[in-house]
């Protein structure tokens, strides 16, 4: 129990030294006890924090021992903070006849956890119990927050998604079971988010990172795909092949654009027949693609959205698959070397069953007359 306690305590509290002065490194949230300095006499000091941000003018915290807000208390002859906030950040310090002294410097840390997903994923995050709200802070607009969920009304943002609106399909943020989720992730989805009790202190945070769907599909194996997008309407889609060249002819790889913002280009009719389509997903808020391919179209094909940004990244390939590995020699080797081993030690244990039964002199009891 107390290795565990000591655990928590170094997630959320670090020490470090600039000169002289000591910076505790804090979670968010998390209670703070004031180390007490050895000169430090509350009943005729203040005790003050100087802000990193903002106005930068002290804020008195202790008035000797009477506290200034209903976070603060003085408890075992120093301050106590039952819940720190972004804005406690700076330079605590108590003063005395008019002298100040510093005591250390507090600064936030980010105690966010990370995730990773790829497009069209889903994420969960449990929901404490003393939450009141979830914010949301894009990674592309920071400082900029949104309000997702509240315990009182559920689901209010929309999140960072392109995928727009569909009475028929289900919801992409909803909360269950003490549970929320955001379904079929898109790279604008990536960023902080935040559950915070009523007072505004930070419960939790989870960054979230967005990246790319790879797919990777072989003509030996099947020759038609589909690949879900989570863009509800087609014209926030652009599709870009880039056509394998001649390495002989010297020429660069070419991307061919099949697809500006939903519109069909010459190139989709002309090189490929038009057979990739986009075609609407009817059970969530998305489209998908798909591609009845030949030979001929192999290639790597990057599906973007408005502004650029990859969803989807889909290789055609035409090599067939390795059916066995280069390596099958080694194999091999190491499997005689296992029989021949096991030969020998069948041999050697038979050996020695021979000589022991070589020795092996049967005992004899000679049987006694009875005295009369």
């Amino acid at each position: 129990m107390k290795k565990t306690k000591l655990v928590h305590l170094l997630l959320v509290c670090s020490v470090a030294y600039v000169g002289s002065v000591q910076i505790y490194e804090v979670c968010p949230g998390s209670a703070f006890y004031l180390p007490r300095p050895p000169q430090y006499e509350p009943q005729s000091s203040v005790l003050s924090l100087t802000p990193q941000s903002g106005s930068a003018q002290p804020v008195l915290l202790l008035n000797r021992t009477e506290p200034t807000d209903e976070r603060f208390q003085f408890r075992n002859g120093t301050l106590f903070i039952s819940e720190l906030r972004e804005e406690d950040a700076g330079i605590l310090s108590w003063e005395r006849d008019g002298k100040a002294h510093t005591i250390l410097q507090l600064a936030m840390k980010d105690c966010a956890e990370l995730k990773h997903f790829r497009v069209g994923k889903s994420m969960r995050l449990a929901i404490p119990s003393e939450a009141a709200v979830l914010e949301f802070e894009p990674a592309s607009s920071p400082g900029s927050r949104e309000v997702m969920w509240t315990s009182a009304g559920g689901d209010v943002g929309s999140g960072g998604s392109d995928a727009g609106s569909d009475a028929s399909a289900e919801p992409k943020t909803y909360a269950r079971d003490n549970l929320w989720y955001v379904d079929m992730l898109v790279p604008t989805d990536s960023g902080s988010y935040t559950f915070r009790r009523k007072s505004g202190a930070e419960l939790s945070k989870t960054r979230l990172s967005v990246t790319a769907g790879m797919y990777y599909f072989n003509f030996e194996r099947q020759r038609q795909w589909d690949v879900r997008i989570p863009v509800a309407s087609q014209k926030e889609l652009s599709l870009v092949c880039v056509r394998k060249v001649d390495q002989v002819s010297g020429e660069a790889d070419v991307d061919m654009w099949l697809y500006r913002d939903g519109i069909a280009t010459r190139d989709l009719f002309q090189t490929f027949g038009g057979r990739p389509e986009f075609h609407k997903a009817y059970k969530y808020n998305g489209r998908i693609f798909s591609f009845g391919a030949l030979m001929s179209d192999a290639g790597t094909y990057r599906i973007l959205d408005t502004q650029k940004r990859l969803l989807a990244l889909v290789i055609l390939d035409t090599d067939p698959p390795e059916r066995y590995s280069p390596y099958w020699w080694l194999l091999v080797v190491g499997a005689v070397l296992v029989v021949l081993v096991g030969l020998c030690v069948c041999q050697r244990k038979s050996k020695a069953k021979a000589n022991t039964n070589s020795n092996y002199q049967p005992c004899s009891v000679e049987m006694q007359p009875a005295a009369t």
